[in-house]
């Protein structure tokens, strides 16, 4: 907005050059920094910062953070200011679940409070900042405080419904569509069955709950059922899911309705499980 009020009074006077003359830039005055990538030090992933002031008492700038990167644990000595201008993302205080970000929001982080700010999964997120004092970093958010919004399967379907437009979950999900692909609900049906019963243990040094699925041992007797047109979910289609399953030793049930050839996608599990 700030910007627009700063142009629109120009427009008249561009709109009487000449068609035939060249594009006319409006130079900026000179940042306090040029845009510099920032460091592992402060940030996971990969940052941008664009500084327009910066001393001792205040910094001003926009900060462009690819999907998933964010900063480290930290601290402002007199707060900051934050104004999401596109894309969408998470601010976090410590000992609290991360909050979403969108475009048009403003956070305030309070002076001394530990917090991080960063870029959702799918998406970039640019902010303005204005950062009051001294800005004390802390250690790197680990990716287990990064995904800690989600505890059960409640919180993993409004994630979903965060990030998937309605036809596109409504596709998935067979209850809604009237088609019987018996995949979402099969899924979420059998982790409800599911439940921990806490025991008093005596001499288990360690709990071994693996098993052995088509040959292929497991760590965990669970699986995950068969979706398909799994595009429509994520860029990477069958193969992140493949391998978030191959990662947590987990097997996968692999659709008819794949978009990706079957076999590229059971390469990517690395000698794990899957039925078809």
């Amino acid at each position: 907005m700030r910007l627009l009020n700063y142009l629109l009074p120009v427009v008249p006077l561009l709109q009487t050059v000449s068609s035939s003359a060249p594009v006319a830039i409006i130079a900026r005055p000179s940042p306090a920094n040029e845009t510099s990538v920032v460091l592992g030090d402060t940030f996971t992933g990969d940052a941008y910062i664009d500084a327009s002031h910066a001393d001792n008492e205040t910094w001003i700038g926009n900060v462009l953070f690819t999907p998933s990167a964010r900063t480290h644990w930290h601290t402002h000595e007199r707060g900051q200011l934050l104004r999401v201008i596109a894309g969408s993302g998470w601010v976090c205080d410590k000992g609290a679940s991360p909050r979403h970000l969108r475009v048009g929001d403003t956070a305030w982080c309070p002076p001394g409070v530990t917090h991080w700010h960063g870029a959702e999964e799918g998406s970039f997120l640019v902010h303005e900042a204005i950062a009051y004092g001294a800005t004390e970093w802390l250690d790197a958010v680990g990716d287990e405080e990064f995904d800690q919004r989600v505890f059960c399967i409640k919180d993993l379907r409004e994630a979903a419904n965060e990030k998937l437009p309605t036809v596109y979950r409504g596709f998935h999900d067979d209850r809604l569509t009237g088609i019987d692909f018996n995949s979402l609900g099969d899924n979420e049906s059998t982790f409800d069955q599911y439940k921990t019963r806490p025991q008093v243990l005596v001499n288990v040094d360690e709990i071994d709950a693996s098993t052995t699925i088509f040959e292929c041992k497991v760590a965990f007797p669970l699986a995950f059922n068969h979706t398909g047109m799994q595009t429509l979910a994520h860029t990477d289609r069958e193969f992140a899911t493949y391998r978030a399953a191959a990662n947590l030793g987990l097997g996968m049930m692999l659709s008819s309705y794949s978009t990706v050839f079957l076999k590229e996608a059971i390469a990517q599990g690395e000698a794990n499980p899957y039925a078809i």
